[in-house]
């Protein structure tokens, strides 16, 4: 007897430590089960048989039998991230035919073991797979062999790491056509040769390159030439040199693209990036309506370079954030007046965090800038800035001294007239002899740094009665009247108390 009371305590204890319904959160009459962070060892046992979500992500599974999910016939929505996944058997997903949502990401998958090989096969309806974070350099093989995707025909979006060596020829790619976004995250690629790529479906629009911690050391021009439809081009700390990631752009010249995003794009180590005309001879030739290009180390530009876009008229939305250059010294202002008469649909520019460099660069939501319901509240809220980064240069204004401009030479720029967002936030440029005036008419956002004042610009009387009336962010009236108190005054009568220790007017 005394055996047997212990074997039912034992039994227990193993019921609530690899899971039952009590670990678990039900909601929305007990059809989403949350089972994150509750110590599980394995898939629960007395779930509702009715639940379409599913989450156990955060947990210490390792192994998913045959048939692990197969009594959930209902479910859609299946999260397993961050656990200690190792090992999958083949028929683990059997039974899920109605499964749209799978991730995995953060586990220690091996993708290319024989188990693997076939595990998506009862997936047939599946819209979403994340498969992120399961490489490890130390243990993953240069060489690796991707599962079969071809049973999949619906999926739309696939999130993977991607190997030094990738081999897709028979992972079945060629019956995606319904796949449009592949997001490479985690990547090891030294190299991007033209046949890299080329067991991808055609179809595919939208491509991502996340944190590639190895050097690309070789790129060849047609490295993207076999998704012939690309739309979408996202760099996210890639390892490559600027010059090279440009040259990746080689096959959609005179075509149509709706983003190039090349944010924190740095080659082996940080050095100086000085954009030449033949360094974008490609990208110039490209009808694109969002242009990224942040953190990349740009220090300036060759003239007929940066800003002689062929087809001006595409461009929507522009961030320049976080490099070193500016766009008013030597030749460059006339360059500026003619991009701002031409890009005459550009609605949102952004410059900020440049000149110097910037720790905790912020960046605003461009995909909900185009949602109109979500604009209002962003110019409303604004882009915050991080407070600590904020103070730190707070603590510098008793350093900054005015630089008195001339008024005898001032240079007019009128922005276009659908620009509504211009951000100079945390913007410091050289000091010149003359004033570079901006004309606004639609601004709904504006922003310059409240705390950094070394600008070369001249704010307009125009623009400031135009914006007042508006959101204008991260300025300081105090401050900015010590800089320009000839432009100022007429607005600061409300701040009377202002203190100017540290300036001299």
């Amino acid at each position: 007897m005394k055996h047997l009371a212990k074997l039912r305590l034992y039994l227990l204890l193993m019921c609530f430590h690899t899971g039952s319904s009590k670990t678990c959160r039900l909601k929305e009459r007990n059809t989403i089960a949350d089972c994150t962070k509750s110590g599980l060892q394995d898939i629960p046992k007395n779930l509702p048989l009715n639940i379409s979500e599913l989450d156990l992500s955060h947990n210490k599974i390792s192994f998913l039998r045959s048939h692990a999910f197969q009594r959930f016939e209902l479910l859609t929505v299946l999260k397993i991230d961050y656990n200690n996944l190792e090992n999958i058997e083949r028929e683990s997903f059997n039974g899920l035919s109605k499964l749209r949502w799978l991730s995995m990401e953060k586990n220690k998958l091996d993708i290319s073991s024989r188990d693997f090989k076939h595990v998506f096969k009862p997936l047939n309806n599946l819209n979403h797979l994340d498969i992120r974070y399961n490489m490890d350099k130390l243990v993953t093989k240069a060489t690796v062999e991707y599962p079969f995707f071809g049973y999949m025909s619906n999926l739309t979006t696939l999130y993977m790491d991607l190997a030094e060596n990738p081999v897709f020829n028979s992972s079945g790619f060629e019956l995606m056509l319904n796949l449009q976004t592949v997001r490479f995250e985690k990547c090891y690629l030294k190299q991007m040769l033209n046949d890299t790529l080329i067991n991808l479906p055609r179809n595919i629009i939208s491509i991502y390159f996340y944190r590639c911690y190895s050097f690309i050391s070789f790129v060849e021009p047609n490295f993207l030439r076999p998704l012939p439809v690309l739309k979408e081009l996202n760099m996210f700390k890639v390892r490559i040199r600027f010059q090279d990631a440009l040259k990746l752009l080689y096959p959609f010249t005179g075509k149509e693209m709706t983003s190039i995003s090349f944010i924190q794009v740095i080659g082996f180590a940080a050095k100086p990036v000085f954009i030449t005309r033949d360094m974008v001879k490609y990208l110039k030739e490209i009808c694109v309506q969002t242009l990224v290009l942040g953190e990349s180390e740009i220090v300036g530009y060759e003239e007929n370079s940066l800003l002689a876009f062929k087809y001006p008229q595409c461009l929507e939305y522009v961030v320049f954030s976080g490099n070193r250059f500016s766009l008013g010294i030597e030749n460059h202002e006339m360059e500026l007046i003619v991009v701002a008469m031409t890009a005459t649909n550009l609605k949102y520019f952004d410059l900020s965090y440049n000149a110097i460099n910037f720790n905790d660069v912020t960046y605003c939501n461009i995909e909900a800038l185009r949602n109109v319901s979500y604009r209002n509240e962003i110019y409303s809220n604004g882009c915050k800035v991080k407070t600590k980064v904020a103070e730190q240069y707070q603590s510098s204004n008793s350093n900054l001294r005015y630089s008195e401009m001339t008024e005898e030479i001032n240079i007019t720029v009128s922005m276009p007239a659908n620009l509504t967002f211009f951000r100079l936030s945390h913007y410091m440029t050289s000091y010149k002899e003359y004033g570079l005036n901006f004309f606004v008419k639609k601004l709904s956002y504006f922003a310059i740094p409240g705390f950094v004042v070394l600008e070369s610009f001249i704010f307009s009387k125009y623009i400031l009665r135009h914006t007042i009336q508006h959101k204008i962010l991260g300025l300081n009236w105090c401050q900015l009247n010590a800089f320009y108190p000839q432009i100022i005054s007429a607005y600061i009568s409300k701040y009377r108390n202002c203190s100017y220790e540290g300036f001299n007017d």
